[in-house]
């Protein structure tokens, strides 16, 4: 996961760096500090790297677009999601994978390079403790300064710092020797050290990061720019003797070790600060500044969207550490299959269990010990992937009984689970199927048989309509259909979404999200309506309930019969 991560952090720095530079560009369009930028730019990165990534602040994100549902209109039909829905919220990183085998070393490496450039700077202070114990202050009228035989002009320290000037400034004019001092009294007062070395250590800490070592050059840069201006305010009538100052220190001044404000940088650096003086009387440019503020706020946005690494694991039981597919659950041993995910396959014949008798037997050779004792029993819902030859290709936890221990018993029995194969006329077809596992202390069911029939997926003929003189379905089941059931006054469900939403939520701008289960009849009328999730608010769940109950629906329909059938559909109130 290192590798993976190193990877995250240096594209987010890549990004942010561009939306820096943008807003760098339009900070200096209407004459405005640019050092903020940088620093920021550190911050946001940081951030960035440090926490998970921010695309789960927008729901539905990651989403697959075959699970979205139209939810204001309470229909549940596959919809175009929006663009960010599809962003993933992060990308999966294998376990046993090339960045999952190199991040030890790369582990290593990186602890190493800390070492050795913190030796570095070690030797550096050093030598430069060793020449300040040489450095003699004086008292000037420009203030206190400290008088090295070359080093400097810089500000050396952190709070405050020590001004230090080279023994040949004294012989300058005053009034240039007055413009050096103003510059690195400026660099004092603004504590631009501390700023500079604080950055510094960031990319100490991470320094694979090529990205903060950029920042670590343009913030010195900013501080620079920044300063002049500063200085130039003090001394509008002295821009052309500065300019000239800049080069002729720049011509004589060595490198000062750990001086991170001085009056000379690169000469990369010279010829921005050169050409920001012989242009200070360019017009403020207020439409450029605003491209390039809405560019920068667009980049710093990507830059929040941008997938961060993630194992290589599926959904996971909400209670359970095992992920839910394939031959990750446990000692459960299934082929892997059925990677789209559950969806619906239209066939005429359901597949039925074949060893009911033995499923039965293990499910009580499955209950745990202890939870049988104590009375305590529970369904789990699984979703089966079975492919044309009726086996048990993939499982999924659908819900969960609420307890661990017969979560993972159901799934052990999963494996001795033999279908046969379910037909879309006279074709065998690979579906998904929800079916029950449910385990409850003989002493409390003396009807066994009920319990395993439960396993059952449907008796008889799949596309038999409900009988009238049968009893409406008293719990969600699955029915096969080939047309979907739909609205049939979408404008009278939006308005009784209106009208059912509590005033005193929606003024609090409080909503939610209640997944309501409907049974509709062959007629499309709503017969039935249970809550399979709630939004978290009584308030909330009662008017979905309230809503479910006056929806009215085309039927759904099996070939060219309607068929009574459940479907889950969520319901969300939210202030518009």
């Amino acid at each position: 996961m290192l590798a993976a991560w190193m990877l995250y952090a240096m594209a987010i720095s890549g990004v942010v760096g561009c939306a820096a530079l943008a807003l760098e560009r339009a900070a200096l369009s209407v004459r405005r500090p640019v050092r903020g930028i940088w620093a920021s730019a550190f911050l946001v990165t940081l951030s960035l790297a440090l926490v998970p990534p921010l695309g789960f602040l927008f729901e539905g994100a990651g989403t697959p677009p075959e699970r979205q549902v139209r939810v204001t209109l309470g229909v549940a039909e596959p919809l175009s999601p929006p663009l960010l829905d599809l962003i993933p919220a992060s990308f999966p990183v294998d376990e046993d994978g090339v960045l999952a085998r190199i991040s030890v070393p790369l582990g290593w490496s990186w602890l190493l390079m800390v070492m050795v450039l913190a030796a570095r700077f070690g030797v550096d202070a050093r030598r430069l403790y060793r020449n300040a114990e040489k450095w003699k202050g004086v008292e000037l009228p420009e203030g206190r300064v400290f008088l090295s035989e070359e080093l400097g002009p810089a500000v050396v320290g952190f709070l405050p710092g020590r001004m230090v000037v080279p023994r040949w400034c004294l012989a300058l004019p005053e009034a240039t020797r007055g413009l050096v001092l103003a510059h690195e009294s400026e660099h004092i007062r603004a504590r631009d050290t501390l700023l500079v070395g604080s950055a510094l250590g960031v990319a100490l800490a991470m320094p694979w990061n090529p990205g903060f070592w950029w920042f670590l050059r343009r913030l010195r840069d900013g501080v620079e720019l920044d300063c002049d201006a500063r200085v130039m305010r003090r001394f509008p009538d002295q821009v052309r003797a500065y300019g000239e100052l800049l080069l002729d220190v720049g011509a004589r001044a060595p490198r000062t070790p750990l001086a991170y404000a001085t009056f000379s940088e690169h000469p990369s650096t010279l010829g921005r600060r050169i050409h920001m003086l012989t242009h200070g009387d360019t017009p403020r440019s207020t439409r450029r500044a605003l491209i390039f503020t809405v560019a920068g706020g667009l980049l710093v946005l990507a830059a929040c969207l941008v997938p961060g690494p993630d194992r290589a694991t599926e959904l996971l039981v909400p209670e359970l550490e095992e992920p839910r597919y394939g031959s990750d659950l446990g000692a459960v041993s299934i082929p892997q299959g059925g990677d789209e995910g559950p969806h619906f396959t239209p066939f005429t014949t359901a597949p039925a269990i074949q060893n009911v008798d033995q499923i039965r037997e293990r499910l009580d050779e499955m209950y745990p010990p202890l939870l049988r004792d104590a009375g305590i029993g529970g369904v789990v819902l699984l979703h089966l992937h079975l492919d044309e030859t009726g086996r048990v290709t993939n499982v999924l936890v659908f819900r969960s009984s609420g307890h661990q221990a017969l979560d993972r018993a159901a799934l052990q029995v999963v494996p001795d689970l033999r279908f046969s194969p379910a037909m879309n006329r006279e074709e065998a077809v690979a579906v998904w199927i929800v079916i029950p596992m449910r385990f409850a202390d003989t002493g409390a069911s003396t009807d066994r048989e009920s319990d395993v029939r439960e396993l059952d997926v449907r008796e008889g003929d799949a596309g038999a309509p409900t009988p009238p003189d049968e009893p409406m379905s008293a719990s969600p089941r699955f029915t096969p259909f080939t047309a979907a059931p739909e609205i049939r006054d979408r404008a009278a469900l939006e308005a009784a979404l209106e009208r059912e939403y509590p005033p005193l939520l929606r003024d609090a701008g409080i909503g939610g999200r209640t997944v309501v289960h409907f049974f509709i009849d062959d007629t499309g009328k709503v017969g039935n309506v249970q809550i399979t999730e709630s939004a978290g608010h009584e308030a909330i769940d009662a008017a979905a309930l309230r809503v479910a109950r006056t929806v009215e629906f085309v039927p759904a329909r099996n070939g060219d019969r309607a068929v009574p059938v459940w479907v889950q559909i969520p319901i969300t109130f939210q202030r518009r």
